[in-house]
């Protein structure tokens, strides 16, 4: 629980932060391509991230049943779960730069 509410709250903070970064580019002198460049680069990252979340989920489905495969299979999913996660903040700043 703890570390859920440590968790939201680095999220909280980095949002934060990134919607500083958003309005530093939205007034800086070439905004527009910044803000171009900032876009390009957060979609090729959510591509990557939702591309390591399929190989993931193709991986497990190769693992035996077995109880070193079980722990296996749960640091995998924890690892899934962790980079949808990343996506999801991803998205949320791509919202932010087109506000």
């Amino acid at each position: 629980d703890l570390f859920e509410r440590l968790s939201i709250s680095k999220n909280i903070k980095s949002t934060n932060s990134y919607k500083a970064k958003v309005e530093n580019l939205k007034s800086a002198p070439n905004a527009d391509q910044a803000i171009y460049w900032e876009r390009t680069n957060i979609l090729k990252k959510i591509s990557e991230l939702q591309h390591e979340v399929k190989v993931l989920e193709n991986n497990i489905g190769y693992l035996a049943s077995s109880k070193k495969a079980d722990l296996l299979k749960i640091s995998i999913e924890e690892k899934i779960e962790k980079t949808r996660q990343e996506v999801l903040i991803l998205e949320e700043k791509l919202r932010m730069l087109r506000d």
